[in-house]
Order: C-alpha cells, then structure tokens, then sequence
C-alpha cells in the first residue's frame, strides 16, 4: 500500500496535494485522528516534495 502511494504521490503534484489536503481532513476528524500518524504522513509527504522526487 505505501509502495503504491509513494507511486500516486511522485507522478504529479496534483496528486501530492489532495494527499495532502485528504490526510489533513481526516486528521482533523475526531475518532480518525487518534488513529492515523498525521504528523508522520506529513513530514513524509514534506520530505517526497523537499527532495525533488515529486515532478
């Protein structure tokens, strides 16, 4: 699953910003954000944009 996300997430920046935006709703939720790594999911997609890695 995450091989296939890092695919979605490295073709277009289109892709990597409604990741982005769905990973901070669903963090903003209340039951949903005890259990995703919002913070990580984050710093990885800032990590994937920082590099360059995102066209």
């Amino acid at each position: 699953m995450q091989a296939l996300l890092e695919h979605f997430i490295t073709q277009s920046t289109l892709y990597s910003l409604i990741a982005v935006l769905l990973v901070a709703f669903l963090e903003s939720l209340a039951l949903v954000g005890l259990i995703l790594p919002g913070t990580v999911l984050m710093a990885g997609l800032g990590a994937l944009s920082g590099s360059g890695l995102v066209n």
